[in-house]
């Protein structure tokens, strides 16, 4: 908590370098990029892990970093119930690794929930994960990812929520 704003606003500018190196493609690059994070990201988890304060300072430097950025394609947000959430960080993480406790995966999902279920500014598309059991990238679970890259292809423009089922 002591550094949490040191910490915030590292990761703030280490992605906006990251998005300003990607909105500058070499001239032999394949088109288009895909990444596992949008800017706006960063912002929900200083909400969670700020005090007013500095949240409010780092909002107004956010604010004028956003601006320069190019706005994606298409957004897809990947969630799943918050007590799979909760059940996949424990199976994923050993508890002393953890950096995110388990009390603020909640506020973190809400926050993004808030977000990206009145997100307007590209395409949407919501994946409700939660059927599936496993996390998209574990090897059994390669059918719902199969499913889930097929979606992603299809989807053009809109707002679109699937909810992939458990094979």
């Amino acid at each position: 908590e002591r550094f949490a704003f040191q910490t915030q606003t590292y990761c703030l500018l280490a992605r906006y370098r990251q998005q300003v190196e990607l909105a500058q493609p070499d001239l032999f690059s394949l088109s288009g990029t895909v990444s596992d994070y949008v800017f706006a990201r960063d912002q929900l988890f200083a909400r969670v892990t700020l005090r007013p304060d500095e949240l409010h300072l780092y909002q107004r430097i956010h604010q004028l970093l956003d601006q320069r950025l190019p706005q994606p394609d298409l957004v897809v947000y990947v969630t799943a119930a918050r007590d799979v959430l909760r059940a996949r960080l424990r199976a994923l993480v050993p508890s002393a690794d953890r950096v995110i406790k388990q009390s603020v995966v909640g506020r973190l999902a809400d926050e993004m929930d808030e977000h990206f279920f009145t997100y307007d500014q590209a395409p949407l598309l919501i994946l409700d994960t939660s059927a599936v059991g496993v996390p998209l990238g574990a090897p059994e679970a390669s059918a719902q990812l199969d499913a889930a890259v097929e979606t992603v292809r299809r989807t053009r423009g809109g707002a679109h929520c699937v909810r992939l089922a458990a094979r």
